[in-house]
């Protein structure tokens, strides 16, 4: 991590193998480290699968193992009101790619809600104007998310 964030604009954190709730002292920096920069509000944060969860869980949302287990393959993701603007989309619906055991179970406070699948309640979240993350995987191509598989 850097000592000082002030040369940063942004930060992805992207999947993983590991969990937000693996409590490695690893993790529990990162979390300290996303919510410093989410709280201060200058640095933009995106957050994919894993950087999902562990975004949610450093602001004060809770992450689970999915009771309906893996999720993977191409979902369809029906977006919120909140969704289609932050994806500046007109779509209703949109196909995604997904490779995770674990979901944000509850967003964290004042966390707004970008959609929802049939075994995922939320598929992403904006928090104030620096916070973006999404369950899915956007940066996968079909053969990546093939092969994932």
């Amino acid at each position: 991590y850097p000592s000082d964030w002030g040369e940063v604009d942004a930060v992805i954190i992207p999947g993983g193998a590991a969990g937000a709730n693996d409590g490695t002292d690893w993790m529990q920096r990162l979390c300290v480290e996303v919510k410093g920069l989410a709280e201060e509000g200058r640095v933009r944060v995106f957050g994919l699968c894993l950087g999902h969860q562990v975004v949610a869980k450093a602001l004060g949302g809770e992450v689970i193992k999915n009771s309906k287990g893996l999720q993977a393959g191409s979902i369809d993701v029906l977006l919120t009101n909140d969704g289609q603007r932050a994806l500046n989309t007109a779509a209703i619906q949109i196909p995604m790619l997904f490779h995770h055991n674990d979901v944000v179970s509850r967003l964290p406070p004042g966390a707004l809600s970008l959609g929802v699948s049939e075994g995922c309640g939320v598929q992403g979240m904006v928090v104030g104007s620096n916070v973006l993350t999404m369950q899915a995987h956007p940066e996968f191509s079909t053969e990546a998310g093939k092969q994932s598989l």
